[in-house]
């Protein structure tokens, strides 16, 4: 894995509000479905192969491999579903 082609998140709580996260506005959600992942820490944030998942963007979504900052998860493989305006309710969200 190469630090510059990886993005690293942490878990965030949005709330209801669309296009928006916690002080952030005008953000994208990027939709995807995790198809592999890799880590001990995987499973309590919400990340298995076969589950959704949401990344809160400032701009549109790109391809990028994504891991948990500080703790040991990384998404593999995943298939973007798109950009959303919010996240649907129960899918694990994570931001910068």
């Amino acid at each position: 894995m190469l630090p510059c082609c990886t993005t690293f998140v942490q878990p965030v709580a949005c709330g209801p509000q669309a296009r928006a996260c916690g002080e952030r506005h005008d953000v994208v959600f990027c939709e995807s479905m995790a198809l592999a992942v890799q880590g001990t820490d995987c499973p309590s944030a919400g990340l298995s192969a076969g589950k959704p998942f949401c990344y809160v963007s400032a701009g549109p979504c790109v391809h990028t491999t994504y891991a948990l900052k500080n703790r040991d998860c990384v998404v593999l493989r995943y298939d973007p579903l798109g950009e959303r305006g919010e996240c649907p309710s129960g899918t694990p969200t994570f931001g910068p």
